[in-house]
């Protein structure tokens, strides 16, 4: 029986649908032209590849194959359900512990065995990408003879392949695949190394996909005919596309070149000339002869070189001697400029971090064109399994696996859904992002935002539509999500919401004023109709903040975001004494609508992670003080695989914020946190200057147009005006990049020891908590996180360094050293600290305390009866 299916063929085509045995992950249909669409539908609400998707493909191409009337294969994904996330990163994680050695070159073997199947069937075969396809998804349309994807208004593809941002890299044949369909092998490397993202036209543009569609089911239509068509059809269709894609890349080097001039020339060589000039003037050359191997061989076999110039341009012995040369040469000089573009593109990225995949994908990919297919598909595996079991790989693989929990929080938790938000202090820096990120959000219906001044409100709205371009909504989406925001400056517009975010400046004088407004505003709603205030602070106690609130202190909470909010990823969700569950629920479901991770906190003076990042930022202004150049400080700490260094962040997040947050943590946590004395307090001079960071233009760096300014030899430039003030600046060369990771990775992982202890967050989260700070600071990402890279250390190591560099001097900021009770603890063990151990310490340390009082107690008494 057939039936009208729109998602599988052309419009009014009939398809069979078909039952393949046991499948659990696929749909398959057959049209009556004898073409066959499988539909990726795997269970849950993501597509993946995983062990039993490969299992099933096999399975089904051996059930096509037997069908002698099949004349094509299309492999897509179900209308309502685009995308493929990738290969499922949870098995990745199983195999990394496994004990086999040789079990990552197996299963990618056996992997790229069936879907190699895709590329050698008697019949054409097509992938039509609705959605994103990343990683395994991107792989598997790769192996097809033919790639399909849709740009317009409505439906967008795209493709990735973001291993690298994992610690691996692709491992079923997408890099070899890349660089054999890509014109340049320096864009090949910059798309997999980068882990960059292309939406279709420009993946198109670069050669990756084949044709464009404006809908679904135009693709699929196009993706039949495709199949119907003959094989000479689809040879001469190959060829021109190969050669578009040529000529695009050609008018991109014009491009480059046109611009040239304006760029500063210790850029010049790396950036521009190597990539586009030299690879293209190497492709030119073997074009020679790649021109007259083709012809030669068409019209009299291989060796026909002297017959096929002698019918060219006459008998001459001299330009027949001179094409033949051409072919070696050019040949010869495409080798010799591979080579050197690999070990300069190495170079690159090795000078940028000391992660291992970016190097390794980079050096396969110089090497394609020089190795057979069997050859690059076995150094492949080989690279594959030795970045999965590379520190780094397992570090970063864990961190992924960790914060798939994120969203799960308080999951259990029966908590009304908000589709009405406001927004109160909208049009201040932090009040905008959230309004933008809230702005973007489906879930979210209605959005009201609140400031005292129009001015700051039209700067929100501007604030809004720039992130929503950046955040590649269609027309009509952006549309929409402009025409649900609501700008007063009068409260009484919160009157209907369900949820109210305040992010007032954080000043408590100021939260508390605008509590007592909203507060007058909402008294008329009901415990039926309940609503719910986050504060977004971890600088202040919210205990105090909720003391005027009566009731309403059960539904208030902290909400703390991290400055630009579109751009950091981790929210802290913060816990009072009287907050209810309902409302931690509820501040996690919001976050989560927001597309970042939510991270439940207990009420300490900054939460977790500023906690954490405090000592960090301390020890790097006494490493100032020293008269340690900044800009080599960034050095190292981007060297362990973070994305900035600590100079340069704080210049993005602000000299105003970092000092309020120091003053915060040194009232919190005593002169541990102390910054420098004055006259060496870079912090405090940048304040006095007014040089703020990137927003100002100057920091400790010089800013232009968002970025660091560099001087004609390709250094930053260090603030002028700074070093004018502290001439001892940069002067200090006698800190190694190893000794900087060790103060301020160690600062970090003592403090993480600290966090743990003081129970700032439950025992149930602790696993995603030492994730969600590499989330939101991008810092021991290559470990899974501060308590990863302490126990990759070893804890007695860990322990007895930190002891040595606490004692060494009398500085205040090496008490940051002091081994912690906790750490004691595990260190007399001798055990990794276990982030799943459910212990409360906070509650364990403080009976033993109590014991210890009274054994003490009772041994004096003991002594005043004796």
């Amino acid at each position: 029986m057939t039936k009208r299916n729109f998602g599988f063929g052309s419009r009014g085509q009939e398809v069979t649908p078909l039952v393949v045995r046991d499948s659990v992950v696929f749909n398959l249909s057959r049209s009556s032209k004898g073409v066959y669409t499988l539909l990726l539908n795997s269970p849950g609400p993501v597509n993946t590849i995983q062990p039993a998707t490969l299992y099933d493909l096999n399975r089904i191409l051996d059930v096509i194959a037997q069908d002698r009337d099949c004349r094509g294969l299309i492999v897509s994904t179900p209308f309502e359900k685009p995308g493929i996330a990738g290969a499922d990163i949870k098995e990745i994680h199983r195999l990394q512990h496994d004990p086999d050695v040789n079990a990552f070159v197996k299963v990618t073997e056996e992997a790229k065995r069936i879907l190699g199947r895709l590329s050698n069937m008697p019949f054409p075969t097509v992938a039509a990408i609705n959605g994103e396809w990343k990683g395994g998804g991107f792989e598997m349309a790769l192996f097809c003879n033919h790639i399909l994807g849709i740009s317009g208004s409505e439906q967008m593809s795209a493709v990735q392949l973001p291993e690298c941002l994992v610690g691996l890299i692709p491992g079923f044949k997408g890099s070899i695949h890349v660089a054999q369909r890509m014109a340049r092998l320096t864009d090949a490397v910059e798309f997999v190394a980068g882990f960059k993202r292309l939406k279709a036209v420009e993946a198109q543009e670069m050669g990756l996909i084949d044709g464009l569609c404006g809908s679904y089911e135009q693709m699929m239509a196009s993706a039949e005919h495709y199949c119907l068509q003959s094989p000479t059809w689809r040879k001469i269709l190959k060829a021109s596309l190969q050669q578009q894609t040529r000529w695009r890349r050609a008018l991109r080097t014009a491009r480059e070149l046109k611009g040239l001039f304006g760029r500063k020339r210790g850029q010049v060589l790396m950036d521009v000339v190597a990539p586009s000039v030299m690879e293209h003037f190497a492709s030119t050359l073997i074009g020679v002869g790649i021109f007259y191997e083709v012809l030669a061989t068409i019209i009299g076999g291989p060796n026909a070189y002297g017959w096929l110039a002698t019918m060219l341009v006459g008998p001459n012995i001299f330009v027949t001697a001179l094409l033949a040369g051409a072919i070696a040469i050019g040949a010869s000089f495409d080798v010799s400029m591979r080579q050197w573009l690999a070990q300069t593109i190495v170079l690159q990225i090795k000078a940028k971090s000391n992660l291992s995949g970016p190097v390794s994908v980079a050096g396969l990919i110089m090497q394609v064109r020089d190795l057979s297919d069997a050859e690059a598909s076995g150094l492949e595996s080989q690279l594959f399994a030795r970045e999965a079991r590379s520190p780094f790989g397992r570090g970063l693989v864990s961190l992924f696996v960790k914060k798939g929990g994120a969203k799960n929080a308080f999951a259990r938790v029966v908590a009304p859904s908000i589709k009405k938000l406001a927004i109160v202090g909208a049009g201040g820096p932090m009040g905008a992002g959230i309004a933008a990120l809230a702005a973007a959000s489906e879930s979210i219906e209605s959005l009201v935002l609140i400031d005292v001044k129009a001015e700051a409100l039209n700067d929100a709205m501007v604030r809004i539509e720039k992130h929503l371009v950046k955040s590649g909504l269609t027309e009509d989406e952006k549309f929409r999500a402009m025409a649900k925001i609501v700008y007063s400056l009068d409260y009484d517009a919160l009157r209907e919401c369900d949820a109210i975010i305040e992010a007032v400046p954080e000043k408590e004088g100021f939260k508390r004023n605008s509590y007592a407004q909203i507060v007058e505003v909402m008294k008329s709603r009901t415990n039926q109709n309940p609503w719910f205030l986050l504060t977004n602070t971890s600088a202040l106690d919210l205990d105090s903040l909720a003391s005027d609130l009566g009731e309403q202190a059960q539904r208030f909470g902290g909400l703390h975001f991290f400055n630009p909010p579109e751009q950091m990823n981790v929210v802290e969700v913060g816990r009072a004494a009287a907050t209810t569950d309902e409302t931690m629920a509820v501040g996690v479901q919001l976050v989560a609508a927001m597309n970042k991770a939510p991270l439940p906190v207990f009420n300490m003076r900054g939460f977790k992670l500023n906690r954490e990042l405090g000592p960090y930022l301390v020890i790097l202004a006494h490493l100032l003080a020293e008269g340690v150049p900044p800009d080599e400080i960034d050095k190292a700490i981007k060297h362990s695989g973070a994305p900035m260094g600590p100079a340069a962040l704080l210049d993005k997040v602000g000299a105003d914020i970092v000092a309020s947050v120091a003053r915060t943590l040194h009232e919190a946590l005593g002169d541990r946190m102390a910054l420098p004395e004055d006259g060496r307090n870079v912090l405090k001079i940048l304040l006095e200057l007014g040089d703020l960071g990137e927003k100002t233009g100057r920091g400790i760096y010089v800013w232009e147009k968002g970025k660091q300014a560099r001087d004609k030899k390709g250094k930053l430039i260090i603030n002028p005006a700074l070093k004018a003030a502290f001439p001892g600046l940069g002067e200090n060369k006698s800190f190694s990049r190893e000794a900087i990771q060790t103060l301020l990775l160690g600062a970090i992982a003592n403090e993480a020891v600290r966090v743990i202890e003081e129970n700032v967050v439950a025992p149930e989260h602790r696993i995603y908590g030492d994730a969600a700070f590499v989330l939101g600071t991008g810092l021991t990402g290559v470990w899974g996180g501060p308590i990863g890279y302490l126990n990759a250390q070893g804890v007695r190591v860990f322990a007895g360094l930190s002891r040595i560099i606490a004692s060494a001097g009398p500085e205040t900021w090496r008490k940051n050293f002091q081994p912690s009770e906790l750490l004691r603890l595990y260190e007399r063990n001798g055990e990794d600290i276990k982030l799943d151990d459910p212990t409360n310490w906070a509650h364990y340390f403080e009976v033993q305390r109590q014991a210890e009082a009274a054994e003490l107690l009772i041994e004096v008494n003991d002594k005043k009866q004796a």
